[in-house]
């Protein structure tokens, strides 16, 4: 019996909280409604454009803080034209240094051709076959010797003197 009655009870909290729910999702649209009218009866009225900035509201400065100021201009100046040429003597100074590399290369490049045309101005004879020729252009030029780098020696490992089981 105390069962039925707390069913009983629980039906009737439902209904009564779905009626609470109902009745506030009603007010919700009547303030709805009613701020909707307010919003369409006020119209929103803007500011005209200015293109003039507003003026601040700091303090004049003195003349003095307007001159350090400039000299503060003056001096950024000074350094920022001290970086530049900086720049530009760096960039030359890689460019003369990228030149030489590239007359050095080419000096030993054309160092190689004049061996190899006087090494086939020995043969140049009018009475020296091809094939030879061929052979000589063909025989690997002699490397130079490295000196082979000693190995270090190995390190005997000792067997330990206690065994653990």
């Amino acid at each position: 019996m105390g069962r039925k009655k707390n069913l009983e009870n629980l039906d009737e909290l439902c209904k009564i909280y779905e009626d609470d729910n109902q009745i506030q999702k009603e007010k919700e649209e009547e303030t709805l409604d009613e701020s909707e009218n307010e919003i369409e009866e006020t119209p929103i009225e803007l500011p005209p454009p200015t293109t003039a900035k507003p003026k601040s509201k700091r303090s004049q400065r003195s003349p003095k803080q307007i001159e350090t100021f400039n000299r503060a201009l003056e001096i950024r100046k000074q350094k920022i034209a001290e970086r530049k040429e900086n720049k530009e003597k760096e960039r030359a100074e890689a460019k003369a240094a990228l030149e030489e590399k590239i007359v050095k290369k080419a000096v030993s490049i054309k160092k190689k051709q004049i061996k190899k045309q006087a090494v086939l101005d020995d043969i140049s004879d009018d009475d020296t076959p091809i094939e030879e020729i061929k052979e000589i252009v063909k025989k690997p030029r002699k490397k130079k010797e490295i000196e082979p780098v000693p190995e270090p020696p190995k390190l005997k490992r000792e067997p330990p003197k206690y065994l653990f089981f």
